[in-house]
């Protein structure tokens, strides 16, 4: 903006910072930022520098609007909420409303930081790359504190984490066993992990890093598959390798990517070698840990269920708000497909479809979207505002960059 008060570069890397990592403010938990990008949008408005949107983009919005309006008038007040320690009344109009102001804030700080990511982008470049080498940082920092004591992590955590946000408290999370899977500062650890990979698989992507931080940013991935026990980020990560070879070797494949697949291969041999010598102590050791395990027995059984106990019924051509009830009690659908055709209606989930099913998000420069699409579909991406927001910022990034047609952007 003109003859800023506060220059366009501290602001957007504020925005991520407090998005990201900073405590949520006591208004329905909303990020302290959420201010700056109403200012942000009412300016691009009042300029007029609103890029043109799909018919489908202000039909989903106006969905939304009115399901929020239906919420108020025709639900029920209070639905049971039962977890896996007690059991509560939650406000149906109030987390209805809530979760509407949150989704359309996303809307709002998708515009904001695209702005102003386009008018100071030589600026951001580098500045971009190292606040998301802090987020991993504090990311590992924190699951190592969880290793060691995760009583002292879940301290730390009050501070960032408000069950405002999520219907539900650290207390109760401990009790459900979350001290043995780490969820940084989200609700679910599947999210924490899905909200990671994204964050490195958009540094591999959009920079041209050395190949120490390729290698670091490897291991902190292998090291959030360890602290979430996620199998849905198993899944994330091989996705991504898979697609990301095979557009290797569409491509011309050059005698460096070779030397590399070689020496991998190499090393998983010696230590299959090693592993032969010692009467498979290796493969042992590995089968035996906590991750691996959870790995093993984990099963989608229970979501199917749910799944098919949703499904029974047809979704409404509009919906009525964020939350599902069934004979009084709260049900969480475990899909945000589920939520979007039952929660806001059939008409809201095919222009969210029309808007989010795009060719353009088949280059590679867009695979950070591969966690994100996962935790859309077997988890809940809208239920995490830090990870909701944060994927949109780095959707409006990544846009910016491909318009622009730039090279991928060297590790300075």
């Amino acid at each position: 903006m003109n003859n800023q008060i506060v220059p366009n570069k501290v602001l957007f890397l504020f925005i991520i910072l407090d998005v990201a990592l900073f405590p949520v403010s006591p208004i329905f938990a909303f990020p302290y930022s959420l201010f700056a990008n109403l200012l942000i949008f009412f300016h691009i408005l009042y300029r007029k520098k609103l890029e043109s949107k799909p018919i489908s983009y202000y039909i989903l919005i106006v969905c939304l609007l009115i399901s929020g309006w239906l919420s108020v008038l025709f639900k029920e007040k209070t639905a049971l909420l039962k977890n896996d320690v007690n059991t509560l009344f939650i406000d149906v109009q109030r987390e209805d409303i809530k979760r509407l102001l949150f989704i359309l804030f996303g809307f709002i700080i998708y515009e904001s930081v695209g702005y102003l990511y386009r008018r100071s982008r030589a600026k951001l470049i580098v500045s971009i790359k190292w606040v998301l080498y802090l987020i991993i940082a504090v990311f590992s920092l924190l699951g190592i504190i969880f290793l060691n004591d995760y009583l002292s992590y879940y301290q730390i955590k009050n501070l960032f984490f408000n069950s405002n946000i999520n219907l539900t408290t650290n207390e109760v999370l401990i009790n459900t066993g979350y001290f043995e899977r780490y969820n940084f500062i989200l609700l679910d650890p599947n999210n924490a992990c899905y909200f990671i990979l994204m964050v490195i698989m958009f540094l591999l992507e959009i920079y041209s890093l050395r190949k120490i931080t390729r290698v670091l940013l490897w291991l902190s991935a292998i090291f959030a598959l360890v602290l979430t026990k996620s199998v849905g980020g198993g899944y994330a990560l091989i996705i991504y390798i898979v697609v990301k070879n095979f557009r290797v070797w569409r491509n011309k494949v050059n005698t460096k990517y070779v030397i590399s697949v070689v020496f991998i291969l190499a090393f998983i041999g010696v230590i299959f070698w090693i592993n032969l010598l010692i009467d498979n102590k290796i493969i042992d050791f590995f089968k035996n840990t906590e991750t691996v395990q959870r790995w093993s027995d984990n099963s989608m059984n229970s979501r199917y269920e749910r799944y098919g106990q949703i499904l029974k019924s047809f979704p409404p051509l509009w919906g009525s708000g964020y939350t599902l009830i069934r004979d009084g009690f709260y049900i969480n659908p475990h899909s945000d497909h589920l939520r979007f055709l039952y929660s806001y209606g059939l008409v809201a989930y095919i222009s969210l479809l029309f808007i989010s099913v795009k060719k353009r998000y088949l280059q590679m420069r867009y695979s950070f979207l591969i966690p994100v699409v996962i935790a859309f579909t077997i988890n809940s991406l809208i239920d995490e505002s830090r990870f909701f927001y944060l994927a949109l910022i780095l959707l409006a990034i990544s846009k910016v960059e491909i318009n622009q047609n730039t090279m991928r952007l060297n590790d300075e």
